[in-house]
């Protein structure tokens, strides 16, 4: 019966724990489902799928770019210049020097964008992660309890088992000490007898009777 109380109690606190776990499951996989909603937004928005490598690829492409338009420039520029240069050289340089600038213009425009979410992008990011992570510590946790929960186990572990003695003995020592405690009381009493019985006798005369 003791075991079977113990196990009750042991079951009820587990529910109760589980109870607890399953609350907290739930609610955070809804957190992760929006975070990475949220996280996917702002990537789309701001154009960031890679914080590591996209940065420095735009940079590059840009430089490129700059250096391609420099260039272009440059021709056109000492062209003009030159007779008998071909018209349509010429027209041919202007409408490359014009692609070459709007392409210039959409890499500084994504790497604006991309510097104002990347920092937002990394902090949703890690969040989501430590979300995650929360989560599936959170579920193998429930696992182990729940596999607890559901198996039988001792709630009272016998370290050693009693034996029956052959002869039951008395406990000696209180007997003892109220063998000790009897005898003091009865010479307590004999003294005070003694000291009523003989407290009018004059010894002093007895002896110098003698």
């Amino acid at each position: 019966k003791v075991d079977e109380l113990a196990q009750r109690l042991i079951k009820a606190s587990q529910s109760k724990v589980l109870e607890t776990y399953e609350s907290s499951i739930k609610s955070k996989n809804e957190q992760l489902t929006v975070l990475g909603d949220s996280l996917q937004k702002i990537r789309i928005r701001y154009g960031v799928f890679n914080t590591e490598t996209q940065s420095e690829l735009l940079a590059t492409l840009l430089a490129r770019a700059e250096a391609r338009l420099a260039n272009a420039r440059a021709r056109h520029s000492a062209l003009t210049t030159m007779p008998g240069v071909p018209r349509d050289t010429l027209t041919f340089l202007l409408a490359r020097i014009n692609a070459l600038e709007k392409e210039v213009v959409t890499l500084r425009d994504k790497l604006g964008l991309f510097n104002q979410g990347m920092a937002l992008v990394d902090v949703l990011a890690q969040v989501h992660e430590e979300a995650r992570d929360q989560l599936g510590e959170d579920e193998e946790r429930y696992k182990q309890i729940r596999s607890a929960y559901d198996s039988y186990f001792p709630a009272i572990h016998l370290v050693e088992p009693a034996s029956v003695p052959i002869i039951k003995s008395r406990p000696r020592r209180t007997i003892l000490v109220l063998a000790a405690t009897m005898l003091a009381f009865v010479f307590s009493i004999i003294g005070v007898l003694i000291f009523e019985n003989y407290k009018d006798v004059n010894w002093r005369e007895i002896i110098n009777a003698k």
